[in-house]
């Protein structure tokens, strides 16, 4: 309930407190002159979230929200082949208060738990394009988890975002200056429930060589990279390397640790001009685990390449495409091709089982989604998986596998 809090600690901020600093307002006569100063005086409405902000604009409340519904065939050699999920259901608070200080709020609810996905307070530096946060959001790596989940073409990330960082408890630092932007982060390494004495260092940067100069279709293109650097020591055993589903295909057996250096790199590609949008990256992972008492360096690389196409003319953006007030939907073709490679080092030295695990995946993703308007979307994918090497699956020895995925987006 702390956001609840939070939020009206908020309103009282906005509307002064009590007017009479009594604990109790003070009586309003039909000739009494508001006790509101001009400058406090507030704003309320619309706009890619409901408002409420005073008029000379430091002070200022937005709510949004974010509901995602899946349903998901994976196919006769899962258990449970199908299934209906609850995805994701937040609420969003973000705002300003004193002109220069920034916060965020967003609770998940899930069917049976309940999770802070993010929340910090910041302040601006300079003009206000430079931020310093501190609390929980996103660490600055993989262009994906960067970017806002609502506007993604697939109901599932890449494969690759199984290793990428995600939400964290640290230090975070963002900053633009015309063509580039930057971000630097610090954070409890393990993952983002983990609260012991490793810490992970994170920078990224992203330039736009043409956005003044050049071709007009070559204004948005923009390249990037990103590199994590951390010394852990922790047990992995019980942790599992995922198909681009999220559903296992190798588990780390038990005694293996991650006891050292743990390094990824990055690089960033993405380039939109009116319906079209392609974006890529690629990504190199290396660990260093123990197992009864022998140590060894496992690497990880991967990339994804997807393309989007709005069928009805409409420009995109990572924003999604611009439909804006139209009163019949768009629909979006996308396809995607990832593919990882595993270290053969996995299955050799026995952190995994001996026969899971392929020691590479392919990945094709098929998808048309429809835009109902601005605020619901309709994803469908038809994926398909292929394995290198022979994976065992429920007993059951598979080179690939089909997947069917629907899923609804509401938001406000």
């Amino acid at each position: 309930m702390a956001y609840l809090i939070a939020v009206c600690a908020f309103f009282t901020l906005l509307t002064g407190g009590d007017s009479d600093g009594s604990g109790s307002a003070a009586p309003i006569t039909p000739s009494a002159t508001p006790s509101v100063a001009p400058s406090l005086a507030l704003d309320a409405g619309y706009d890619d979230g409901f408002y409420l902000r005073s008029r000379d604009g430091d002070q200022e409340l937005v709510i949004g929200g974010l509901i995602q519904t899946r349903a998901q065939y994976s196919g006769p050699d899962r258990t449970p082949s199908s299934q209906f999920d609850l995805q994701r259901a937040r609420l969003e608070f973000v705002g300003r208060f004193e002109e220069h200080f920034r916060f965020a709020l967003e609770p998940r609810f899930g069917a049976h738990d309940f999770e802070l996905e993010e929340g910090w307070v910041g302040v601006e530096l300079g003009s206000g394009d430079d931020m310093l946060r501190i609390g929980r959001m996103k660490a600055p790596f993989g262009l994906e988890e960067v970017r806002s989940r609502r506007h993604i073409p697939f109901a599932q990330f890449s494969i690759l975002s199984q290793f990428y960082p995600a939400e964290q408890h640290g230090i975070f630092y963002s900053g633009a200056d015309g063509d580039w932007e930057w971000n630097a982060a610090i954070y409890n390494g393990g993952g983002g429930e983990e609260t012991n004495d490793g810490k992970e260092l994170a920078l990224r940067g992203m330039w736009r060589p043409f956005t003044k100069r050049g071709d007009r279709g070559l204004r948005n293109l923009a390249i990037g990279a990103a590199v994590t650097m951390a010394r852990e020591d922790r047990e992995v055993a019980g942790d599992s390397i995922d198909n681009a589903l999220g559903l296992p295909l190798a588990t780390y057996v038990p005694g293996v640790r991650l006891d050292g250096n743990d390094r990824r790199a990055g690089l960033e590609f993405a380039w939109f001009d009116g319906p079209n949008m392609l974006q890529s990256e690629i990504m190199f992972t290396r660990q260093t685990l123990t197992l009864s008492g022998g140590q060894g360096r496992f690497d990880k690389c991967g990339t994804y390449l997807s393309a989007q196409h709005v069928l009805s003319g409409e420009d995109i953006s990572f924003k999604g495409p611009a439909i804006g007030g139209k009163s019949r939907g768009t629909w979006v073709a996308a396809a995607r091709i990832s593919y990882l490679s595993l270290d053969p080092l996995y299955r050799e030295s026995g952190v995994i089982g001996a026969k899971e695990g392929g020691d590479s995946i392919t990945t094709l993703w098929a998808g048309m989604n429809y835009y109902f308007n601005e605020h619901v979307l309709l994803r469908n994918s038809l994926v398909y998986s292929h394995y290198e090497n022979d994976v065992i699956v429920d007993g059951e020895r598979i080179y690939g596998e089909p997947a069917l995925l629907f899923e609804l987006q509401f938001h406000f």
